[in-house]
């Protein structure tokens, strides 16, 4: 027997209480059919979001599992350079997933590999501040892929040394 679980918070009390604690972009990782069992459209939530002065960027991964293949782990790879890239400005980037631990953790682990920390520091850094983060192996694997891409270069292929 399943059993569903049922949002009941206040969104715009909780979207209020990340942008009074700094967040300026809000970063979710939810299938949108989840978010949608959760009675959380994205829709509604990219919108309050947008009202109380949050960015809210999604990149759907299933839950219990990393991205996978090639084309998928190069758009995770373009996201998490996104993330760090407003890191970098100063902007802070809050993380959400269903639980909070998988993909939440793992995008967090690979947004600081992509930043230059090695991934076991990262995996670890992750782990300090939300113990169980990152669940699978499949998870920390892909934040080690990270560290074997060219994810820490910011600056596009091909035009190292010369202005953006």
């Amino acid at each position: 027997m399943g059993f569903r679980v049922v949002h009941a918070r206040d969104m715009q009390t909780d979207l209020n209480r990340l942008r009074a604690l700094g967040t300026t972009t809000l970063a979710g990782f939810t299938e949108v059919d989840e978010m949608a069992a959760l009675r959380v459209p994205l829709d509604h939530l990219s919108q309050a979001a947008q009202h109380c002065g949050v960015n809210h960027l999604h990149y759907p991964i299933r839950d219990v599992t990393a991205p996978e293949g090639h084309d998928t782990r190069q758009a995770a790879l373009t996201f998490a350079q996104e993330l760090a890239r407003r890191v970098e400005s100063g902007e802070t980037v809050t993380v959400y997933c269903r639980g909070g631990l998988g993909r939440s953790g793992m995008m967090a682990g690979a947004v600081l590999t992509v930043l230059g920390v090695p991934p076991a520091a990262a995996v670890q850094a992750v782990r300090s501040v939300r113990p169980g983060a990152i669940e699978t192996r499949a998870q920390e694997e892909f934040v080690r892929w990270m560290a074997g891409t060219e994810a820490h270069e910011t600056t596009p292929p091909g035009t190292q040394g010369r202005p953006v």
